[in-house]
């Protein structure tokens, strides 16, 4: 008996060691975010900041950061701009299947009356059908 019993202590010890590291790199993963989160904020990245206080508020994070996270992530929840794109076409018929990008990046393809975050600042939005030429505005976003 006394064989069977150190060979599931020792298996034990190593699953238990095993799991040290990656949790340590957890903790290491949450100080992080929080940390770029603070920055990100800090700069009017309010969407980034929102991603990077997701990472540091959940359950696997150490309490006091976690619990930083959740009220900062909230905070940002409130301030976050939102838009909400309309396309209408030369007889003033709203159009549904167009591509909006914001600074490049596509937000999405259907427009559906859904708004979306963005930062504060200055931004570039495109709208395009592939029926009608490509239409792209400037626009100054407040908090």
């Amino acid at each position: 008996m006394r064989g069977p019993s150190f060979v599931s202590l020792l298996l034990a010890s190593v699953i238990v060691l095993g799991a040290l590291p990656a949790r340590a790199g957890e903790k290491e993963v949450c100080l992080d975010s929080s940390i770029d989160g603070q920055k990100a904020r800090k700069s009017g990245k309010l969407v980034e900041a929102k991603e990077k206080f997701a990472i540091c508020a959940r359950d696997v994070c150490p309490q006091v950061v976690r619990q930083d996270c959740v009220t900062w992530q909230d905070e940002v929840n409130k301030s976050i701009p939102t838009v909400t794109v309309g396309v209408r076409d030369a007889d003033g018929h709203d159009l549904l299947d167009v591509r909006i990008s914001i600074d490049g990046q596509l937000v999405t393809e259907h427009l559906d009356g859904k708004s979306f975050p963005v930062d504060p600042g200055t931004h570039v939005f495109r709208a395009e059908d592939g029926k009608h030429p490509a239409v792209e505005e400037l626009s100054l976003i407040h908090i």
